[in-house]
């Protein structure tokens, strides 16, 4: 794979590009850093060179599924395309540290057009929800905490 850089002459744009896959060398991508605005191409080159310049940094598989352009198979509330910027599979919500449960938990899986596939409103469950979800479809999760892939 050939890298190509961009004839500048302004070396500040180098030395903010090094500072970036530095960053990104030592920072979790769950801090956020892979989702600033500079756009899903500018983080997957950044992925790309950490993960040859950092071989050993503590987040390489994660550096790595987001240089191979693999989507996060974990997510928090929020609004999700499955494949695109979740897996499919099956999610189930993992409870915090010393939770007896998850209370007052609202996911919907919806179709291309917006409309509901379906949806729950979870008032308590002990192990928490679990729902699995399909390339194409949309997947919003409100007070739920982190759904992680099981399946």
């Amino acid at each position: 794979m050939t890298a190509t850089v961009k004839k500048t002459s302004d070396v500040s744009e180098l030395i903010y590009a090094y500072g970036e896959v530095l960053q990104a060398c030592m920072q979790s991508p769950r801090m956020a850093w892979d989702q600033v605005s500079s756009g899903k191409d500018h983080i997957q080159a950044i992925a790309k060179a950490s993960v040859k310049m950092c071989p050993k940094a503590p987040f390489i598989a994660e550096l790595q599924r987001i240089a191979d352009g693999i989507p996060p198979a974990a997510m928090d509330d929020g609004k999700y395309v499955v494949g695109k910027t979740i897996q499919a599979g099956t999610y189930q919500v993992q409870l915090p540290d010393g939770a007896s449960g998850v209370n007052d938990c609202y996911w919907e899986r919806t179709d291309a057009t917006g409309g509901t596939i379906e949806n729950d409103f979870i008032t308590f469950a002990p192990q928490g929800p679990s729902v699995t979800v399909y390339d194409g479809e949309g997947f919003v999760s409100q007070s739920c905490g982190t759904w992680k892939k099981i399946g």
